[in-house]
């Protein structure tokens, strides 16, 4: 089972995350600077699926993966693709709002994944809603 523990911190925040460790999992290989539009992260990758469960960019933005199970397994091609991918597909966000809209460009592929959570965390959140 994955874990992801957030802590506030002065300037910004300390994220630990640990990843799915099953025994039939290749090795990851380490974090390593990458590229996603114009803005780089730094990851870890899956060499199987070429995604990652975490990934932090120059911005300071943080996605984190955790496993769920599916709404609906039996609905998944036989073969899913690596929820990885979204992070990675995700990593050049600028911001929270920034991620949203990468969901929703990403919504067509979400149907060819296991269940996940994605967690978005920011050095400077939204502010409050109005009202």
């Amino acid at each position: 089972m994955c874990t992801v523990a957030i802590l506030a911190a002065p300037g910004g925040y300390v994220v630990g995350h640990n990843r799915d460790e099953s025994r039939l999992r290749a090795a990851a290989a380490p974090p390593a600077p990458r590229c996603a539009g114009s803005r780089r992260y730094l990851a870890p990758t899956d060499p199987q699926g070429g995604g990652t469960w975490v990934a932090v960019n120059e911005g300071g933005l943080t996605l984190s993966l955790l496993n769920a199970a599916h709404a609906a397994p039996e609905r998944l091609p036989p073969n899913p693709a690596s929820r990885g991918t979204v992070a990675v597909a995700l990593a050049g966000s600028a911001s929270l709002d920034d991620v949203d809209a990468g969901m929703e460009t990403l919504r067509d592929r979400l149907a060819e994944l296991r269940g996940f959570h994605l967690v978005a965390v920011a050095p400077h959140p939204r502010p409050p809603p109005r009202g």
